[in-house]
């Protein structure tokens, strides 16, 4: 298990990488530009989390608030969505915060 581990931590910390590939605990937590009260487990929500979703630099800002909902039926809170204010990544990537029900997150 511990090879397992070494090797992720080698692969998510690869310099120049992507969202996809970054540990974005790090990344979104330790960012001091970010309230953290803006995560729902700030407030001891015993319904309700904040998920992290990546979305590709192909889906503009307008795309992607008109669809969340959507994508993610029956779990997404409407209009919970709100960009990260953290830089897009090397390809583009941006990072959205949404509110959703615990009951839909594994």
């Amino acid at each position: 298990m511990n090879e397992y581990k070494a090797t992720y931590s080698q692969f998510v910390k690869k310099e120049g990488s992507n969202y996809l590939t970054k540990d974005l605990g790090e990344l979104i937590y330790d960012n001091t530009s970010i309230d953290q009260t803006v995560f729902v487990e700030s407030h001891e929500s015993e319904m309700l989390c904040s998920v992290v979703a990546i979305v590709g630099k192909g889906m503009k800002y307008e795309n992607f608030m008109a669809k969340y909902e959507k994508v993610i039926d029956n779990a997404a809170i409407p209009r919970s969505a709100k960009r990260l204010d953290i830089v897009e990544d090397k390809d583009g990537y941006s990072l959205y915060l949404i509110t959703v029900f615990k009951t839909h997150v594994d």
